[in-house]
């Protein structure tokens, strides 16, 4: 098992009339045993985190902060388990919050990284932008050539970094991902149905 930290990323944002709140969860290892990093950086790697994914979300999402904890923590911990604490104003990804009319809300993009055999690393992001922001011209992409070029950076980064202080993507057990094999955009209420056809670990 590598050492390392799950990190979580808090966002929020406007649905139908009211604020909803929602999160990423990604974890990252060093390599070594036994060790998890320390205060200043897991705040690295939160804040890192949630610069790459500023490039991928829309104006609408508010970044309320993120935190980390040692891999291995529960589904769902308390700032008193955490590493460390990011906390952000909740301001508009590049300031002030711009709803769009065109939101796509419903719609997530699921970035595959392979793990070996039948087993990927996945992220569900739910980007909260413009209708075909996350793909070249809209509809539904079966390969990473579909995908706009911020969402081929964003996997390139989740990928093969760089980050902070060495640490590197890794899937929940330790495991490294390799390639990312693709990405459907999709309606986020289809994604169960989907992931009982697609063997995978969500991360």
């Amino acid at each position: 098992m590598m050492a390392g930290t799950k990190i979580v990323t808090r966002k929020l944002v406007d649905f139908q009339g009211r604020d909803e709140e929602f999160s990423n969860t990604y974890y990252f290892g060093d390599g070594s045993a036994g060790l998890s990093p320390s205060e200043a950086d897991a705040t690295a790697i939160i804040n890192a985190v949630i610069e790459a994914e500023k490039t991928v979300f829309g104006n609408a999402v508010r970044f309320l902060g993120g935190a980390a904890y040692k891999v291995g923590i529960a589904d769902a911990p308390g700032d008193t388990d955490a590493i460390s604490v990011v906390e952000l104003a909740a301001s508009g990804n590049n300031g002030g919050v711009v709803a769009s009319t065109t939101m796509y809300r419903e719609c997530a993009v699921d970035l595959k990284f392979l793990l070996g055999g039948r087993r990927y690393l996945r992220s569900l992001l739910h980007l909260c932008a413009s209708h075909g922001y996350g793909v070249t011209g809209g509809g539904t992409p079966t390969g990473v050539a579909a995908l706009s070029t911020e969402l081929k950076a964003f996997a390139e980064r989740m990928l093969n970094g760089p980050w902070p202080a060495g640490y590197q993507r890794i899937a929940p057990n330790g495991d490294r991902p390799t390639v990312v094999q693709y990405n459907p955009f999709m309606e986020h209420r289809q994604f169960h149905r989907y992931r009982r056809r697609n063997a995978g670990i969500l991360s």
